[in-house]
């Protein structure tokens, strides 16, 4: 089935909740066939931002759209899926019956597993007679992954996707993850644990503020600012000479010492010729390595602190709620 427009796009889109402005001009995309990480710090307006593009909420002015369609209208409602942070599941149903629901209120999808696989791969087939109220938190979590992927519609949305999730669990969700989007589907997703993220995002969208600071390939945020982490361990009177040496902006730049180590990190767009020129510098006394910029640097580097950005202005207009 074709679609007009794009997955999923954001334009320009402001939100005052209890009278401040927690979404100043926000616009993000989220392409086909990827999955799209939506970060930043707590209060950033991750998901404020999730409950407009869902259509949860509407924006006070801008636009979110979902193939073409108004977020909140149902034509839109029936090309998404989401898995929210908190589901209020009612305590006497089945996980069976939830599962029933829920895909009789989607057309047959291209794009979703059986649902006996579905169920058997999150670890729900022994449980599926068993009430909601009687399931622990990791399980009921899976039941909500379950829920967003039956009958997969084109666009997945998973506001902490992995939360109350062992590593089995969280690995287990993101193989399901990476599949849908293999096969064509789109995916935003928000959470903490950024090891997930930098093992299977391919873009990220940087928020801080209210405000998007960066929307890009992870890949070409990292080149842009550094690349790679040089680390060199070497002796004590090796260390001064290496910081001081001044070294080819576009070899480098340094970003750490570490006297009590005896370590020095540069950022590098160029790995190989910077660990060259260190050599030249300090021959056969290094210890070097090279590793991609963590994604905890690179977001340090894009957000900055909570509240020291540039809105921090408050609206008349106020409306129940607080932004997260």
């Amino acid at each position: 089935m074709s679609h007009d427009g794009p997955p999923l796009v954001l334009n320009a889109v402001d939100k005052v909740i209890a009278g401040r402005l927690v979404l100043d001009q926000v616009g993000f995309s989220c392409p086909p066939g990827t999955i799209t990480a939506l970060l930043g710090p707590n209060g950033a307006g991750k998901t404020t931002s999730v409950t407009i593009a869902t259509g949860l909420r509407r924006p006070d002015s801008g636009t979110a759209m979902v193939f073409g369609e108004p977020s909140c209208g149902a034509k839109a409602r029936r090309l998404f899926s989401l898995v929210p942070q908190d589901i209020g599941f009612p305590g006497p149903v089945t996980v069976g019956q939830c599962l029933d629901f829920v895909r009789r209120q989607r057309r047959p999808s291209t794009l979703a597993l059986p649902t006996g696989e579905l169920c058997e791969q999150l670890g729900l087939s022994q449980h599926l007679n068993r009430s909601m109220g009687a399931l622990s938190g990791g399980q009921r979590r899976r039941v909500a992954i379950a829920l967003g992927l039956v009958e997969a519609p084109p666009l997945l949305i998973l506001d902490e996707a992995t939360s109350n999730l062992d590593d089995r669990g969280r690995a287990t969700v993101w193989q399901l993850i990476t599949d849908y989007a293999s096969e064509g589907g789109s995916v935003l997703v928000t959470t903490h644990i950024l090891a997930d993220i930098d093992r299977h995002a391919s873009r990220l969208v940087a928020m801080a503020d209210g405000q998007v600071v960066r929307e890009a390939p992870l890949s070409e945020l990292r080149a842009s600012l550094g690349g790679s982490t040089v680390t060199a361990t070497v002796g004590r009177h090796v260390l001064n000479l290496l910081a001081d040496t001044p070294l080819d902006p576009l070899l480098g730049r340094l970003h750490s010492v570490d006297d009590l180590a005896g370590t020095a990190t540069w950022r590098s767009a160029d790995p190989a010729a910077l660990v060259s020129r260190l050599y030249a510098i300090a021959p056969y006394e290094l210890d070097v390595t090279v590793n991609p910029m963590p994604l905890s640097d690179v977001l340090g580097e894009l957000t900055p602190d909570p509240g020291t950005g540039p809105r921090q202005r408050s609206q008349a207009t106020s409306q129940n709620g607080s932004p997260s």
